[in-house]
C-alpha cells in the first residue's frame, strides 16, 4: 500500500492558470487580427462602392449636360439646367450648395461650362465670361451655388482684322465636380457645336387678329405679327419678302410682337402714296440669331393684301406705226394684276374697247380710223384685279393719251446695224448697234417672225449706257434649247418703228 495515496499517471496533469491565460491571450490576438482584417475589408468595400457611385453620378451629370440644348449650356445656366434633369435634383432643399444622396452617401455636386476656340481654324474674338480661361485653377464651387467657378476668362479678347475665325465657338467643355467626405472627383468632357441646329429657332409666327388663309381687306395702316422662339437669341428679326422690317435686340422672354407698316390706302383715282404697301401676296418670315449670327429654324407665312382696286396704269404712250396704232404702258404696280383693257374714243365720243384683257403691256389697234384733218383720237388703259370674293374687278382709268396726227411724207425711222447672236450658257444673247445719227426711244426684239404676235420684248437703254457707247443687247432665256430666228427694230418717241434688221439664227 502506497502511503502517499492512489497511483496517478504523469499525462493526467492539467494546465496551470498561467498556461490557460497565455492561451486566451493568443486566441484573442488572433480574433482581433481577424476582425481588423474584416473591418478593413468592409471599409475598403464601402469606399470603393462610394467612389463607384460617385463615378456613376458624374456620368449622369455629363449625360444630363449633353441633353441640354447647346445654346443653353452657359456658365450661369448650366447648373440649373442639369439640376432639373430627373434624379439630379438637390437632395437638401433649402440648404446651401447642390447635394445628391445615393445609397446612404451624400455627394456635393457642381457643374460648369466654358466655350473652346479650336486654333485649327484660326482664333476669333472671345466674349467676356464665356470662353475658357487659358490657365485655370482647381475646379471648385467657391460660393456654393452648384456651379464650377473659375473656368472662364474674366476679360474679352479681340482678334486681328480681318478676324481669321468669325465663329470661334467650336465646342464647349463641361466640367463636373463631385465631393464626398475628403474625396473629390473631377471630370471634363467636350460637347461639339452642332452648328445651326444649336441656334435659337422660331416656333411660331402669327398675324394678330387674322385666321388662315391670312388676307387683309381693310385699310388698316399696320398689321401686328407675333413671334415665339426656343433658345436664347441675341436678336430676333421680322422680314417681308426677305427684307428686314424690324429687329429686337436682347429679347426678354420667348415672344415678341412687331408691326408691319402698311401705310394708308390711297383713294380711287389717286396714285400710290409714299410708304403705301400695294395689293398682292407677301411672305412674312422671322429668324432668331445667337451671338455668332447663326440662326436656327425659321417660320414664314403668306399674307395677301386686297385693300383697293387696281391703280391707273402709268406712262401710257400711243402712236401710229405702219397703218395701225400701238399703245404701250408700264407694268402694273400691284402684285395681283389680272390684265388690262385698252379703250379708244374718237372726237370725245363713247369709249370702244380695242384690246380686251391684254396680259402684256402693249396693244395694237388695227381697226383705228385713218388719220384725218381735225380728228381727235384718244386712248386709255384700265387694269383689272380680283375683289375679296374672287370676282374680276375693274381698276382706275389711266391718263388719256392723244394721237398726234402728222400728215405728209414722214422720214423713215433709221434701222439698227450689226445684229449678232451668241450662246450665253443655255440662253441666247443678242447685240446690235444704234442707227447712225439717231437715238431711238427703244428697240423691239422679234423671234421667229416680224408680226406683232412675234414681238418678244422691248429694250430700253439707260441714258448712261447710251452716253458711254454701250451697245444695246438682249438675253433670251426662253429658248428651251431650240434654234430661233431673231430680228430687231428701232422705235422713235411716237412709237413709229423702223424696218426689221435680221434675221440671225441661234
Amino acid at each position: 500500500m502506497n502511503p502517499h495515496g492512489p497511483n496517478r499517471d504523469a499525462g493526467e496533469d492539467g494546465f496551470t492558470i498561467v498556461e490557460a491565460m497565455v492561451a486566451c491571450v493568443l486566441l484573442l490576438i488572433g480574433l482581433v487580427a481577424t476582425l481588423t482584417i474584416v473591418e478593413r475589408a468592409a471599409s475598403v468595400t464601402t469606399t470603393t462602392r462610394t467612389r463607384e457611385q460617385a463615378t456613376s453620378l458624374q456620368r449622369e451629370l455629363v449625360e444630363g449636360a449633353r441633353s441640354v440644348a447647346y445654346d443653353q449650356l452657359t456658365p450661369t445656366g448650366v447648373g440649373a439646367a442639369v439640376r432639373a434633369r430627373p434624379g439630379l435634383g438637390d437632395s437638401a432643399l433649402g440648404g446651401s450648395g447642390w447635394t445628391v444622396r445615393r445609397r446612404n452617401a451624400t455627394y456635393t455636386v457642381a457643374v460648369g461650362v466654358c466655350t473652346v476656340d479650336d486654333p485649327a481654324d484660326g482664333i476669333g474674338a472671345h466674349q467676356t465670361g464665356i470662353f475658357c480661361a487659358s490657365a485655370g485653377g482647381t475646379p471648385e464651387d467657391a460660393n456654393g451655388d452648384g456651379t464650377v467657378d473659375g473656368l472662364t476668362a474674366a476679360a474679352a479678347t479681340a482678334c486681328a482684322t480681318p478676324c481669321p475665325d468669325t465663329n470661334p465657338a467650336d465646342f464647349k467643355r463641361v466640367v463636373s465636380v463631385v465631393r464626398w467626405g475628403t474625396a473629390t472627383n473631377v471630370q471634363a468632357t467636350q460637347i461639339s457645336n452642332p452648328g445651326v441646329a444649336a441656334a435659337p429657332a422660331i416656333t411660331g409666327l402669327t398675324p394678330v387678329g387674322l385666321t388662315p388663309p391670312y388676307t387683309i381687306t381693310t385699310g388698316i395702316p399696320s398689321q401686328d405679327v407675333n413671334m415665339t422662339w426656343l433658345g436664347a437669341p441675341r436678336t430676333v428679326t421680322l422680314y417681308v419678302d426677305g427684307t428686314p422690317i424690324g429687329t429686337l435686340t436682347a429679347p426678354v422672354g420667348s415672344s415678341w410682337t412687331s408691326a408691319w407698316n402698311l401705310g394708308s390706302v390711297s383713294a380711287v383715282g389717286q396714285q400710290p402714296a409714299v410708304g403705301e404697301v400695294l395689293d398682292g401676296s407677301y411672305e412674312l418670315s422671322a429668324k432668331a440669331f445667337d451671338q455668332y449670327a447663326q440662326y436656327g429654324a425659321q417660320r414664314a407665312e403668306t399674307i395677301v393684301l386686297n385693300r383697293r382696286q387696281a391703280f391707273a396704269s402709268a406712262h401710257v404712250e400711243a402712236g401710229r406705226n405702219n397703218g395701225a396704232v400701238e399703245i404701250e404702258w408700264s407694268p402694273a404696280r400691284e402684285r395681283d394684276s389680272k390684265g388690262f383693257r385698252v379703250d379708244r374714243r374718237i372726237d370725245g365720243g363713247d369709249w370702244t374697247t380695242v384690246c380686251a384683257m391684254a396680259v402684256r403691256t402693249s396693244c395694237r389697234d388695227t381697226s383705228a380710223p385713218a388719220a384725218a384733218v381735225g380728228q381727235l383720237l384718244e386712248y386709255s388703259v384700265v387694269g383689272f384685279d380680283l375683289d375679296p370674293a374672287g370676282a374680276l374687278r375693274q381698276g382706275d382709268r389711266s391718263e388719256i393719251v392723244k394721237i398726234i396726227e402728222v400728215f405728209g411724207p414722214l422720214t423713215p425711222v433709221a434701222v439698227p446695224t450689226g445684229l449678232s447672236a451668241a450662246l450665253d450658257g443655255a440662253n441666247v444673247r443678242l447685240t446690235w448697234a444704234a442707227p447712225s445719227g439717231f437715238v431711238p426711244d427703244h428697240y423691239n426684239v422679234y423671234r421667229d417672225g416680224t408680226g406683232y404676235a412675234d414681238r418678244l420684248d422691248s429694250v430700253y437703254q439707260r441714258p448712261a449706257d447710251i452716253t458711254a457707247g454701250v451697245p444695246p443687247s438682249y438675253v433670251d432665256s426662253t429658248t428651251t434649247g431650240q434654234l430661233h430666228d431673231y430680228w430687231v427694230t428701232a422705235v422713235d418717241a411716237n412709237l413709229r418703228e423702223s424696218a426689221p434688221l435680221g434675221p440671225v439664227r441661234r
